[in-house]
């Protein structure tokens, strides 16, 4: 009965001490474990992120090198010492050839300042795709049957629908604007414009752009399966959906989703870049979903891209090694007691015969 009492006396203590000594690093282990997986999980959705950043930014360098190739180009035009006898319908065929090297591209234009061009605009009164005052402004377009066609510009002086012309006139600076529809054939198209100015003597005399499709990256952007079961898409300068899995919500402004109660971090990145994460509610997925949002630079503009991964999927990794952790913790828990009970056990056996030795 005596050594029952020492075994117990002994053994509890111990096994106490150990459960707490073993819950202590469990614990701590577990929560290392679930930080370096969150941080595993974060890495993870940044890389596809910058993968897609990466897309976007190939398609615009490819657009924005060639039309910043033709200034040069069109300013030898103006020159007195030209060979060409005919400047314009020469720059029309430059334009031509953009046109049909590169299949993003659906329309390439030039608008130039009056009598900036050749000095020629009243020989050009009405004339097509000129002004009535001849002002050189015409446009390339080409349709689904690989038809080019070619038109005068319109609203490029309007503040607003004029942006593609004016931004980059008042800059003096490359442009690309916000993402916007045009009617293509009777189907609604997304497009963007990237602009350049044509400098002579520090004075914009004429501005050439391109204007293009964005199928190319919101294939991309959509091709992309964040942890397996999430998505990227993009919000525009002005905070508005360029590409998303749920169409209807393509050129809709953020403030009208759950995104509107981050508004101010939102403009905050905007303006000044940077990143944040926040959790809300997915249509796409019909769950309660992480979103990330990293603030990125391409072709001058501060584009948003936004990454969607459900909670489930975001915890489950953090999850899987705290419970791998405590499972491990309370086997070594076990098999230490186990070992620790067999030699107190044994020891309190011999303790008697030790006694009547002494």
């Amino acid at each position: 009965m005596k050594t029952k009492s020492i075994k117990t006396a002994i053994i509890v203590p111990m096994i106490v001490a150990l459960t707490l000594g073993v819950a202590i690093m469990v614990t701590t282990v577990a929560i290392l474990s679930s930080n370096t997986a969150a941080d595993m999980t974060d890495r993870l959705i940044h890389a596809d992120i910058v993968a897609a950043q990466s897309e976007f930014s190939k398609l615009i360098e490819s657009i924005g090198g060639a039309v910043d190739a033709l200034p040069s180009i069109f300013l030898d035009m103006v020159d007195s010492d030209f060979s060409q006898e005919h400047p314009r319908e020469y720059a029309l065929s430059v334009l031509t050839n953009l046109l049909l090297a590169n299949s993003d591209i659906i329309a390439a234009w030039t608008c130039w300042e009056p009598n900036a061009f050749d000095g020629a605009d009243s020989l050009f009164i009405n004339a097509p795709y000129h002004d009535s005052t001849g002002r050189f402004i015409p446009q390339v377009s080409l349709n689904r049957a690989f038809n080019v066609t070619k038109k005068a510009l319109t609203d490029y002086n309007d503040p607003i629908k004029g942006e593609y012309y004016t931004e980059a006139k008042a800059s003096g600076k490359p442009h690309m604007t916000e993402p916007f529809y045009r009617d293509l054939e009777g189907q609604k198209e997304l497009l963007l414009t990237y602009s350049v100015p044509v400098i002579k003597s520090g004075r914009v005399v004429g501005v050439i752009g391109a204007d293009f499709l964005l199928d190319n990256i919101t294939s991309v952007m959509n091709s992309f399966s964040v942890l397996d079961d999430g998505y990227l898409y993009l919000l525009s300068t002005g905070g508005y959906f360029t590409t998303h899995p749920n169409t209807n919500l393509i050129m809709n402004h953020y403030s009208t989703t759950w995104l509107g109660q981050f508004s101010r971090e939102i403009e905050t990145l905007i303006n000044t870049g940077g990143s944040i994460t926040a959790t809300g509610y997915s249509d796409a997925l019909n769950a309660m979903t992480s979103v990330t949002i990293v603030s990125m630079v391409v072709g001058g503009n501060q584009y948003l891209f936004c990454a969607v991964v459900p909670l489930s999927t975001v915890n489950a990794s953090s999850m899987f090694l705290m419970w791998l952790v405590i499972i491990i913790g309370l086997a070594m828990l076990l098999i230490i007691s186990l070992i620790t009970y067999s030699i107190v056990s044994r020891s309190l056996t011999d303790l008697p015969n030790i006694t009547h030795a002494a």
